[in-house]
């Protein structure tokens, strides 16, 4: 393969990779129902960075969530501002309004925040025949 050659196929993966990345920028959203709590929310994806951010932020798995599902929905950010506003939550804690939900709801609530941000996805990785140098 001629030095031309490897030029046109790294300017096209090139060209697909600046795709994909502006693709994934793009949030995937979603309206759910809580039907314990009666609330409809709208979820949206996270940033590698933001998920990131999620999963260390605390040493419980359960604030985590609490977190997740918090910063992926802007009715509970917006709603906890009032909460602060009237001092019915510490401004620290905005993200424990989502203890309005039960457990389990929460458990579905992150799960689908990190589905809407790619993770635990089908992977579209496979083997392909050796490749030759």
């Amino acid at each position: 393969m001629g030095k031309e050659n490897k030029e046109v196929i790294f300017r096209e993966f090139a060209e697909k990779a600046k795709k994909r990345i502006e693709e994934k920028k793009r949030f995937k959203t979603k309206q759910v129902y809580v039907e314990a709590a009666d609330v409809t929310l709208t979820l949206h994806g996270l940033t590698e960075e933001e998920i990131s951010e999620c999963m260390e932020m605390y040493d419980s798995a359960l604030e985590n969530d609490k977190y997740t599902i918090y910063l992926a929905c802007e009715e509970l950010q917006k709603s906890s501002a009032i909460l602060v506003e009237e001092g019915a939550m510490k401004e620290n804690e905005r993200y424990k309004i989502t203890e309005m939900f039960d457990l389990a709801d929460r458990s579905a609530l992150a799960k689908e925040v990190l589905a809407l941000s790619g993770i635990g996805g089908e992977s579209s990785v496979r083997e392909v025949e050796e490749v030759k140098n």
